[in-house]
């Protein structure tokens, strides 16, 4: 008896161990089609899944791809077609090489923290559709780079 408890107890403490990871991963990769809305003055902030911003971009052409990193960073790896405006420079910035402001414009960083300070920023100053695709770190799609091999 004592045997059956201690392998039912080791059986659900697995269950729960395994259940946690497979939940973690799901969050982790984004699979969510979106990861919902937040009214922001200017519009909606909304947080796209990799998949999802491909998808549009693939179909879209018109769609500005914004890198707010550093140019070190960008230079390093960038999403092919990406223009970069820093997330320190953006609002000196944003008008001019912006001027659209009902353009889809998608923005992405390293890790997802930069680009979502930068689509706040352009909500609150009139852009209408900012769309957070996250960080270079969980695109799995092609990147360039601008370093010499």
């Amino acid at each position: 008896m004592k045997n059956n408890t201690l392998l039912l107890s080791t059986i659900l403490v697995v269950g729960i161990a395994v259940t946690t990871v497979v939940i973690w991963y799901i969050l982790r990769s984004g699979s969510c089609e979106s990861a919902g809305t937040v009214q922001v003055r200017g519009g909606k902030y909304m947080k796209l899944a990799p998949s999802v911003a491909k998808g549009s971009l693939d179909d879209d052409s018109d769609i500005i791809l914004l890198d707010v990193r550093t140019q070190e960073e960008y230079d390093e790896l960038h999403i092919p077609g990406s223009i970069l405006i820093p997330v320190n420079e953006l609002e000196a910035r944003a008008n001019q090489e912006l001027p659209d402001k009902d353009a889809v414009i998608f923005i992405y960083c390293r890790s997802g923290n930069r680009s979502r300070t930068a689509a706040y920023k352009l909500l609150e100053v009139g852009y209408t559709q900012v769309y957070d695709i996250g960080g270079i770190i969980d695109w799995p799609y092609d990147v360039s780079s601008n370093k010499e091999k």
